[in-house]
């Protein structure tokens, strides 16, 4: 090529110099960028193999924590297998060892039941009694000796069973009650309280109203006191139901048999005896009082429910007995159920009962078949006298239900586990002479080191808590002041 010099003179040698000059220095300048701009990708990737040498670093010492976390998981768990075995070893070779020793132990119980039963034997039969004397004295002591046996051993496999399985608490803190349920647990509470002694009891007035109550033959006062009764205690409970049988019969016994007869020989002798010239029985002999009839109808409607109390017995339960109370039973009874069945003795007495008031009632109706009774005669009165001689009679044949109510008789002949009623009015089982005192002392009223019943006044003092809940409190014997609130 030419230059510009040769071509065109010495003009045009000045813009040829700078075209090259301005050429050079973009070309500097891009020769500038191209190595800034590999200099920066040096560095990106410079930068880039920092950082995934970082992130893999992390990765590697994340992924070694989880290792040590899996393996130290997969100890823990290894050893927690190893303490579940050990456990479950030590648990058999616990439950062995207490089975053996529960089994021991029965049979001790077994051991010792039979060596009384051959020594009460020879105390109660008599080898130089007459022959039948020795035969009833035998028979009668078969007869009763398993019902012996299945409570004593029935006690102390229950002995037993709280000291291998541990004791149940024996009693629980009522619940609140609000009106009108505070009346049904007065009621209950007072007559039948669970947690206190009957010569307790006779320290409460409201006890001595309700028991004057249930007793006074007068204005139908006693029939309406047991209707009440049935009503409002727990029917369901099998002690209960009993335990209403056997207060109505025994207490019949008293007011209307034996009572009854004192009343039936001082009216009948005033009467013969009052005037000289003739007697005043049409007036003034038994049975001629005002509302007599309406008490010989209250009289029997309480027959009659003692009979339905007896009936709901079978679908009855025992509220007072244990969590383990049905193998207890199993054992003591050795299997045979039906010879304990619910009532026990009870039942024949229902029918022996039964059978007095078909004859009291048949000697009633010949009596209203005679001619001109229910006239305007003075035949009039006999019948009255009769019936009140019947209602008499029925009562005198309620004795033998005294023994059902006579300790240990009470248990041996029924076999019901005794319950009470809580100041909630709750049915719950019966606490023993220890257990009350258990309670006192937990309660503060009683002296733990005297053992000796402490005043309301310095239980409140020394607990700092106020007697609540309208309880009175009177040498540990707790009279219930409802207010609305039970505690």
């Amino acid at each position: 090529t030419s230059s510009p010099m040769s071509s065109g003179g010495g003009g045009g040698s000045g813009s040829w110099l700078e075209q090259q000059s301005r050429a050079i220095k973009a070309g500097a300048s891009s020769a500038v960028t191209s190595v800034g701009n590999g200099a920066r990708q040096v560095g990106t990737k410079v930068a880039q193999t920092e950082t995934y040498q970082a992130s893999r670093s992390s990765m590697e010492r994340f992924a070694e924590n989880e290792r040590a976390k899996v393996m130290a998981k997969q100890a823990q768990i290894a050893s927690a297998k190893v303490k579940d075995g050990v456990d479950k070893g030590v648990t058999k070779v616990t439950d062995a060892a207490k089975g053996a020793a529960r089994s021991a132990s029965e049979r001790a119980v077994d051991h010792g039941i039979g060596l009384a039963e051959k020594q009460l034997r020879a105390a109660v039969v008599d080898e130089y009694a007459p022959i039948p004397v020795q035969k009833f004295t035998a028979a009668a002591f078969d007869a009763v000796w398993p019902d012996i046996e299945y409570e004593v051993k029935a006690e102390m496999l229950k002995s037993l069973s709280e000291r291998f399985d541990g004791r149940e608490p024996a009693w629980q803190p009522a619940r609140t009650v609000t009106f009108p349920a505070t009346v049904r647990a007065w009621f209950l509470y007072t007559y039948f309280p669970y947690d206190q002694s009957p010569f307790a009891q006779l320290k409460w007035p409201s006890y001595w109203f309700l028991l004057l109550w249930s007793v006074l033959p007068y204005w139908g006062a006693m029939g309406i006191f047991w209707f009440l009764m049935f009503l409002t205690i727990d029917r369901s409970d099998e002690y209960q139901l009993i335990n209403y049988i056997l207060q109505f019969k025994s207490l019949q016994f008293i007011t209307l048999g034996f009572l009854g007869t004192l009343v039936a020989v001082g009216q009948f002798y005033w009467c013969l005896t009052a005037t000289p010239d003739r007697h005043s029985c049409d007036k003034n002999g038994p049975g001629l009082q005002i509302d007599f009839f309406y008490q010989f109808g209250a009289f029997w409607s309480q027959s009659f429910l003692s009979w339905i109390a007896f009936l709901m017995l079978p679908c009855s339960i025992r509220k007072g007995g244990s969590s383990s109370q049905e193998k207890v039973d199993e054992k003591a009874s050795g299997g045979d159920t039906m010879r304990f069945l619910k009532g026990g003795y009870l039942r024949r007495m229902i029918g022996f009962d039964v059978a007095v008031f078909f004859l009291v009632f048949i000697w009633i109706l010949v009596s209203a078949t005679r001619p001109g009774v229910f006239g305007m005669s003075g035949e009039h009165w006999q019948f009255r006298a009769t019936c009140y001689m019947a209602k008499t009679v029925y009562g005198l044949f309620s004795f033998p239900f005294l023994f059902f109510v006579i300790p240990p008789f009470n248990s041996i002949l029924t076999h019901a586990i005794p319950t009470g009623y809580d100041e909630a009015g709750d049915c719950v089982r019966m606490l023993s002479s220890t257990q009350r005192l258990d309670k006192k002392r937990e309660l503060g009223l009683l002296n733990r080191q005297t053992g000796s019943f402490s005043s309301p006044k310095a239980s409140a003092s020394g607990s700092g808590r106020k007697s609540s809940g309208g309880m009175r409190r009177t040498s540990g014997a707790r009279e219930p002041n409802y207010s609305g609130q039970m505690v």
